[in-house]
């Protein structure tokens, strides 16, 4: 065949083929000799030339996280500090009819860049100038714990095709197991065994290097439950509201292998969340695009970006064709869904539990041979295994109030009110000032026993802050306790009694709930969930003076004398004067 410069180029790009499918790590001097396979030289009599009956071998190197921007070129890398992954699979399809022992091998096999290779499986795929080339499955290799996996072959043109949907398990580099699910998977690449060693341009390679990445798509959660005045964020109780707050990483990479990172690529976008649907009505939903610090750096807007959809107590968004290229757009962002629900009911366990998942790409269907939904379609299936986001819990207890006498006899139709406390100028809950609302009102039975239910709990609130009870007393987001009629016979409080709340669940039987030791608190900073109120006689038992007695009856019976007498006086004058 007649030499021609474009020939001469397409032996220079032919030989990297598939190399942007390469992800680099920081490169080191290369001590390996990729010339040989196992030791054994595979060059030529002119290592210029390909040696057509040499031994071939595709090293791949598995890791989680970015790639870099360093040459990606088929030699060694050194991978000190990346998160290998273990357990992955890859098939390895034979191009037949592309021989690179031969110029028009390389011309055919350029041909082939662009192309869509996930049609491998199928047995077949397509060239850019519409030629159809058969594809043959040579073999399965899976990653080792150092993420590494070998293939041998002879000299061909290889597509290579990570099978995630059959990699189980998956684990990195510390052993923790990884779900399929939760991986942005890499796309298929072709390769071409042997390369032009890129070092010196002179030999050909036999011994090829590949570094395929995978992202780990992240699903968090949190519940925003406890902060007092912001809207949608104070679920204290039942008919207050709660807000989700689900952040989903957004990776895009070129998957169609169309030279453009953009919707197409990710292919299908989509989030759930099951609210509880016994204890929680939902009420709205907000979406937004956002850097790793929250803050927001793309808007998106339902009915163009997304379609929201939600039956009472599933909330479900997928992303449109046009929301998907807003994300594709901000690739290593985050999609931030705030949910705001009611809380309708509370449980006995005093419990509220929720999770949520998504779909970060059309790959998680297309892996297992399923076409994607439609994007802006909520699929019609549940997935397997998606990512799924750590559970949130909001916690709620009851208040058992035990009023009494100083001589311990039970007070029955005493009548309080329960506030929130608020923050003074150090941050600290008070009591010293209330708000206008109480929270919830009780009067005592015949026993002296009250209750104020379903109350957030005071040592757990926006998910114990970080999922985990909050642990510092002065912390405890306390209730205020006020008295506002007193049984006959006796004072009111004089001031508020600061209380905390910390054990969840409803309470059925008072007086067996305020025997309950675990329940016992009569003072700030304690444990549990019982408060005893004791109040005192009026006036401390003391009579007052009466407004009478002995010398007020003396008085008036000597006003009745001095009255009588004088009547006596005036009747013997006028009989007197009549006798004159």
């Amino acid at each position: 065949m007649k030499f021609t410069g474009k020939v001469a180029s397409l032996l220079a790009a032919g030989a990297m083929v598939g190399a942007s499918f390469f992800a680099a790590a920081p490169a080191m001097a290369d001590t390996t000799d990729q010339g040989s396979v196992n030791g054994v030289s595979q060059q030529a009599g002119d290592p210029a030339l390909i040696n057509d009956a040499a031994s071939t071998r595709l090293t791949i190197t598995k890791y989680l996280g970015d790639t870099t921007n360093l040459p990606n070129n088929g030699t060694v890398q050194n991978m000190t500090g990346r998160d290998s992954l273990s357990g992955v699979n890859f098939d390895v399809y034979k191009v037949s009819g592309v021989d690179l022992t031969t110029n028009a091998g390389w011309e055919a096999a350029a041909k082939l860049k662009g192309a869509n290779l996930s049609t491998a499986s199928s047995g077949t795929i397509t060239a850019t100038d519409d030629t159809v080339y058969t594809v043959t499955k040579e073999g399965t290799v899976t990653t080792g714990q150092d993420g590494t996996a070998t293939f041998d072959g002879g000299v061909a043109l290889y597509v290579v095709v990570e099978n995630l949907a059959s990699s189980s398990p998956v684990n990195n580099a510390t052993g923790k197991p990884v779900t399929a699910g939760e991986l942005t998977g890499a796309a298929p690449f072709l390769v071409t065994l042997p390369m032009t060693n890129p070092d010196n341009r002179n030999s050909w390679m036999y011994d090829v290097m590949v570094y395929p990445k995978n992202q780990q798509a992240t699903i968090t959660k949190q519940v925003l439950d406890g902060n007092v005045g912001t809207s949608g964020q104070d679920g204290y109780t039942v008919g207050q509201d709660l807000t989700y707050r689900i952040k989903t990483s957004i990776t895009a990479t070129d998957a169609n292998q169309d030279n453009t990172v953009n919707g197409a690529d990710l292919g299908y976008y989509y989030i759930n969340d099951q609210l509880d649907a016994t204890n929680l009505d939902y009420k709205a939903a907000t979406l937004s695009v956002v850097d790793a610090s929250g803050t927001q750096v793309a808007t998106l807007t339902e009915g163009t970006d997304y379609n929201l959809t939600s039956d009472g107590d599933r909330v479900q968004v997928s992303f449109t064709s046009a929301g998907l290229n807003v994300l594709a757009a901000h690739s290593g962002s985050f999609v931030q869904t705030d949910i705001v629900a009611t809380v309708a009911a509370v449980p006995g366990s005093g419990l509220i539990d929720n999770t949520a998942y998504f779909e970060p790409n059309n790959s998680y269907w297309t892996d297992q041979g399923t076409a994607a939904p439609t994007p802006g379609d909520n699929p019609k299936d549940e997935p397997e295994n998606p990512p799924t986001s750590n559970t949130v819990t909001s916690k709620y207890g009851d208040i058992v109030l035990h009023k009494i006498g100083e001589n311990g006899v039970a007070l029955k139709d005493a009548e309080f009110k329960v506030y929130r406390a608020t923050k003074d100028a150090s941050g600290a809950f008070t009591c010293e000032t209330l708000g206008d609302t109480a929270i919830a009102t009780s009067t005592t039975d015949a026993n002296g026993l009250a209750s104020f239910k379903n109350l957030q709990l005071s040592n757990w609130y926006n998910d114990g802050e970080t999922s985990g009870a909050i642990t510092d007393a002065k912390d405890f987001h306390s209730y205020c306790l006020v008295e506002t009629k007193a049984p006959s016979g006796y004072q009111l409080l004089a001031d508020p009694i600061e209380f905390d709340l910390t054990v969840a669940g409803t309470v059925t039987d008072l007086s067996t709930a305020f025997a309950d030791a675990e329940r016992d608190a009569n003072a700030k900073d304690s444990a549990g969930g019982n408060i005893e109120v004791v109040d005192q006689l009026d006036n401390l038992g003391n009579k007052l003076p009466l407004t009478g007695g002995q010398g007020v009856a003396l008085v008036s019976a000597l006003g009745v004398l001095f009255i009588a007498g004088g009547v006596a006086y005036y009747v013997r004058s006028s009989r007197r004067r009549q006798d004159a």
